[in-house]
């Protein structure tokens, strides 16, 4: 059995390599104008701010129709970047990382028969980063999203989750902050080919780390070209 399903696997398994970029930082771009001369040509892009560079690998499974995508990826920020001390003895790195992770996992197919995305699918993420230069180290969430839950509205999704944001160890030692929990619900309606309104309701608890439990309710709107 067990060479069976390796052999599926393997007759399955398609790997698409890579992605990667790099975004240079445009933090200080709104108030460029104030502080530089620019000249015919010119650009606020000076560089000084360092570039982000992002590397990912997308991994593609198939196995019973059961479709699934993971991802690993790292990510690299060349600019300087200060130390989280709180004493006043703060060191400057020459750089910030940190990797990430994620999965999406089709569970339940709702009629094999057809070729569309109803049924249940599992969804994760996490991502760490140095506690000593970074205010959140380490993010993870996790969901449930069904297509089609609704009868005659299968290109509809309802999606549960929660996400858990840790701050920084360095953080809960100067001020106190601790976990920040989300949990959301959201019901995504797909009105036409091109557009989707999407209601969504979100539990917040300790916002920032140390803030009042709070409740949110938002609408987007996703519009395809």
């Amino acid at each position: 059995m067990k060479n069976i399903l390796l052999k599926e696997i393997k007759k399955t398994l398609l790997i698409s390599v890579l992605a990667s970029s790099v975004l240079f930082n445009l933090s200080s771009v709104a108030t460029a104008k104030d502080e530089v001369d620019l000249k015919d040509n010119d650009t606020a892009f000076d560089g000084k701010g360092g570039a982000v560079h992002i590397t990912e690998i997308s991994l593609d499974m198939n196995y019973n129709d059961h479709k699934g995508n993971y991802i690993l990826g790292y990510w690299y920020h060349s600019g300087d970047v200060d130390e989280i001390r709180g004493d006043g003895l703060e060191r400057s790195f020459a750089g910030n990382h940190g990797l990430y992770a994620g999965v999406d996992q089709n569970i339940f197919i709702e009629n094999k028969d057809n070729n569309d995305d109803q049924g249940l699918n599992l969804i994760g993420q996490i991502g760490v980063a140095p506690s000593d230069r970074n205010e959140i180290a380490r993010y993870y969430c996790a969901g449930l999203v069904y297509t089609g839950l609704i009868p005659n509205r299968d290109e509809d999704s309802t999606g549960i989750g929660a996400a858990f944001a840790d701050v920084s160890k360095r953080y809960k030692s100067i001020d106190g902050r601790n976990v920040e929990t989300a949990l959301e619900v959201y019901h995504k309606v797909q009105l036409t080919p091109w557009l989707a309104i999407m209601p969504d309701m979100q539990i917040i608890f300790n916002p920032g780390g140390k803030g009042r439990n709070a409740v949110t309710f938002g609408l987007r709107s996703i519009i395809k070209l």
